[in-house]
């Protein structure tokens, strides 16, 4: 589980690295947009099969 992590954050670090370099500085904002657009969907449509109403 720490090695899982670890690598997520490393791949994390690399990802903007890639991102700043190829593109520019401003591209970066707008990718951590949408990632947490699509976090909120997830646990959005998650939460209706997590928590069923008794």
């Amino acid at each position: 589980m720490a090695v899982g992590t670890q690598l997520a954050i490393f791949a994390g670090g690399v990802l903007g690295a890639v991102l700043i370099g190829a593109l520019d500085g401003l591209v970066l904002p707008v990718v951590m947009i949408v990632l947490s657009a699509v976090a909120l969907l997830l646990v959005i449509a998650g939460r209706r099969t997590a928590f069923v109403a008794r």
